[in-house]
């Protein structure tokens, strides 16, 4: 992929080529400064990914033969083939167009529409560091059956350790029995072992007792707020696969 920026007054034309897709060729997508903030014109992404649209009141749903985006105008909360995301950036009206903000698209959506296009180069996966959340004098959340979370949570992270021994992984457990174990800990031992990857399992409660599934949180990518937040983040490690986060954490609720 090839990006071209060409500067006019506060506009600028950002170019996308697809290399992968003759589908429906290259065509360019729109940015502007927005608050601060890379926007890029939805209606040009639109066309890039040969999508079709529909609008109803502030609600913008983009779709194709197996794609489907619901996105709000001013709402972080947006659906992507079915699956609740929480945006960087609410999409937004400006000058009468619709915006997604830049960040988004290319560590949020472009994944998971093009994983084609995620370049894996030498990475092999051997090490899985389990983290089962909470653990001795921290209990974690508690269950109608007055069963803590930390219970849950470890014996969810030995039954996962188990498969992925048997599927020929490394698995390592962040803790193997009830003991508290700082963050601080959790990551040192991740880093001693070497993971590739870093899971770490929780039980969350929640006041609506009809909410069930899964919840999958992953590195806010950086100088973007964090779910429920609106300072941006700082930079960590983990950046560096802003993108395959985003498609690990679709994969696990595929």
């Amino acid at each position: 992929m090839s990006v071209r920026i060409a500067q006019r007054s506060v506009v600028c034309l950002l170019a996308l080529f697809l290399s992968s897709s003759a589908a429906f060729g290259s065509f360019p997508i729109r940015s502007r400064n927005i608050g601060g903030t890379t926007h890029v014109v939805l209606y040009d992404v639109i066309r890039y990914y040969g999508l079709k649209s529909n609008v109803s009141g502030r609600r913008i749903t983009l779709y194709g033969a197996e794609t489907e985006i619901i996105l709000t105008i001013d709402s972080r909360a947006a659906r992507i083939n079915g699956f609740l995301f929480n945006l960087a950036h609410a999409p937004t009206l400006h000058d009468n167009e619709a915006f997604i903000s830049e960040r988004d698209l290319s560590l949020s959506i472009d994944p998971i529409l093009r994983p084609q296009a995620l370049a894996t180069g030498n990475a092999d996966i051997r090490r899985i560091v389990i983290d089962p959340g909470h653990g001795g004098k921290d209990s974690g959340a508690r269950s109608r059956q007055k069963t803590d979370e930390k219970t849950i949570n470890m014996m969810i992270a030995q039954d996962l350790q188990w498969m992925l021994e048997d599927l020929g992984y490394e698995a390592y457990l962040t803790r193997d029995r009830d003991t508290y174990v700082s963050l601080a800990e959790r990551q040192r031992r991740c880093q001693q072992w070497g993971g590739d990857l870093f899971i770490s399992i929780h039980c969350n409660s929640a006041k609506d007792k009809s909410a069930n599934g899964i919840e999958t949180f992953v590195v806010p990518p950086e100088g973007t707020p964090k779910t429920g937040d609106h300072k941006p983040s700082t930079r960590t490690p983990g950046n560096e696969y802003d993108k395959f986060n985003t498609r690990l954490a679709y994969e696990v609720h595929r």
